[in-house]
């Protein structure tokens, strides 16, 4: 479940985004396979670093199977400049993540789920509860393994978001769940009441 501190955050964060009587049931955050690109760049970097050790040694104990390639200059170049450029890509893709992480909330409150994202231009996206009408979680053999996953979110207009790499999906559908059951229930509430009088 989300940490108090963390929901604490997230509802300071909102704040200005809050309508009156409104709260914060629930922030979701992103899971550690959202940098997946960073870490296939990185594993792509080591690759070229073994081909460039390989070919600068051919003959060294750690490529004893490799001792027959011989090592031509442009090679082992080639080697070094991918090692680099998935290097730098690696570090731009972890940069770039990081800062979509930081700066996204993902959050349901007591009348709608609200997903912002974004550093200088912002894209939000609020959902209403009462037009939600179906929500799906999709989650691949490494996300079950891991606990990550993506929310799918349908409304009564056939409109779709995503919550993609989340922790805890299960969790944040949920936690959707039972926000729209309190606020049907609370609807109910209130034209029982204003029946009555």
């Amino acid at each position: 479940m989300t940490t108090p501190e963390f929901a604490a955050t997230t509802a300071k964060r909102i704040e200005g985004l809050l309508m009156p009587g409104e709260d914060v049931r629930y922030a979701g955050r992103r899971h550690w396979l959202s940098y997946q690109r960073a870490i296939g760049c990185y594993f792509l970097t080591f690759v070229g670093i073994a081909l460039t050790l390989m070919l600068r040694h051919p003959d060294g104990p750690v490529f004893v199977l490799f001792s027959s390639v011989t090592a031509p200059g442009s090679e082992r170049i080639l080697a070094e400049y991918a090692a680099v450029l998935f290097f730098v890509l690696g570090t731009l893709s972890a940069v770039t993540t990081a800062v979509l992480n930081w700066t996204l909330i993902m959050a349901i409150t007591s009348r709608r789920i609200i997903l912002r994202m974004g550093l200088i231009a912002r894209d939000t996206t609020d959902l209403p509860l009462s037009k939600i009408d179906i929500v799906m979680i999709d989650q691949g053999i490494v996300d079950r393994l891991t606990g990550g996953g993506t929310v799918i979110v349908r409304t009564v207009s056939e409109a779709t978001t995503s919550f993609v790499a989340i922790r805890q999906p299960t969790a944040f559908r949920n936690a959707i769940i039972s926000a729209m059951e309190d606020a049907a229930a609370a609807s109910q509430n209130g034209n029982a009441s204003g029946k009555s009088a």
